[in-house]
This record gives structure tokens, sequence and C-alpha cells, in this order.
């Protein structure tokens, strides 16, 4: 498979699972019980939108060009994550109600989403050799690393609350 093979599957892939993700939030920001969690969830899909378009604008570029291969793989700030936290870590995101074990199902299934991106791009920057390209997939990884990492903390953070059993097995140290 030539590079150019492997970056415009990776591309096509990635763009997808972006896709994908911003559906997810779009979905479940309007089903989740707590008005906080619906409002990081609007957030994310936001991001993700950014994400999708960011890739798939490569992906084009790609599918135009004849080799010898130039493409843009500048990277726009406003598509990071500022602050992967979204609220302050005092926020009481999914209230007190005793309802909230699907949101707590929610925020674990989104965890899952950003961890499995995460560990895509890390991957994919294993198999390509194009130094730009690399240095893309890197930084989507980090990315998708804050995401999975505000999603793990505020899934810790609620079973530890209201379910201090499961949550002294599952993080035990």
């Amino acid at each position: 498979m030539s590079v150019m093979d492997k970056v415009s599957r990776i591309l096509k892939f990635a763009a997808r699972m972006e896709m994908d993700a911003r559906d997810f939030y779009n979905y479940y920001g309007d089903k989740v019980k707590s008005h906080e969690l619906g409002e990081i969830f609007s957030k994310m899909a936001s991001i993700e939108e950014l994400h999708h378009e960011f890739l798939t604008k490569r992906y084009e570029g790609l599918m135009q060009k004849e080799p010898p291969l130039e493409l843009s793989w500048n990277i726009a700030s406003d598509l990071a994550m500022k602050d992967p936290h979204i609220l302050a870590d005092t926020s009481n995101i999914l209230g007190e109600n005793e309802n909230g074990i699907s949101d707590l199902m929610v925020i674990r299934m989104a965890y899952l989403i950003e961890k499995e991106f995460e560990e895509f791009y890390k991957n994919a920057v294993k198999i390509v050799e194009d130094e730009a390209a690399k240095k893309i997939l890197t930084e989507l990884s980090v990315w998708e690393g804050q995401h999975k990492e505000y999603f793990e903390k505020q899934y810790e953070q609620y079973l530890s609350k209201n379910w201090e059993d499961a949550a002294s097995i599952l993080f035990a140290k």
C-alpha cells in the first residue's frame, strides 16, 4: 500500500469516527438527566464536528492531488479543547438524583469512545511514514486523550459519590 493510500484510508476512517462521535454527543445530549452534562455533550459535539471538518478537508485535498503530494497539515488552534475539564472540577455535574445511572452509562460510553480514538491516532502514527501526517495524528491523539481523561475523571467521581463499593473495586490503587 502506498503512502498516499495509507494516509487517505486513515483520514477517511478518522473522519467517520469523528462524525459518529458528534452524532453520539448530539443524541445523548438531549437524553441525559443532568443539564450540565447535556451542555458538555453539546460542546463535545461541536468539537467533534470541527475535527470531522478538518479531517474531511485533508482527505479531499489528498484525493485531488497528484504525486508528489503536498498537503497543508497546519492545525487550527480552535480545534483543540482549550480546557479538557470544560467545567470546574468542583462542578456537581450529575446532581443528586437517584436516576443518574443512565447518565453514568452515557459518561462511560463517552470515555470509551474517546479512549478508542486516542488509541487509533496513536497507532496510525506508527504506520504513517509522512512526518507532517505523523504530527497531525499525534496532535489528534493528544486532543482525544484530553477528552478521555475528562470523562474518566467524571465517571470515577460519580461512581465514588453514588456507588462507593463499585468505585473502590474499579479504581483500586
